[in-house]
């Protein structure tokens, strides 16, 4: 998302760490402010690799966001 607003493609709802250094240099202007977000959002994992078994590696970063992360029952789908 970070690399599509950039340029100016468009709107991004981002965490304060990964836009702040942006706004501070100018490349990247907040707005909508005045919008209350709530302290939670939903995240999501994409992993764009082969298909078939995930890599040990991929399945310990999936494992380790499950553990360490809220989420709901109706949301783990795929398991």
């Amino acid at each position: 998302m970070l690399e599509l607003a950039l340029p100016g493609t468009g709107l991004a709802h981002l965490a304060a760490f990964q836009v702040d250094p942006h706004i501070i240099a100018g490349r990247l202007t907040s707005m909508l402010e005045h919008f209350q977000i709530d302290r939670f959002v939903d995240v999501q994992a994409v992993y764009l690799g082969h298909r078939g078994t995930l890599s040990a590696r991929i399945r310990a970063v999936l494992d380790f966001l499950k553990k360490n992360m809220c989420i709901g029952p109706s949301q783990l789908s795929g398991e």
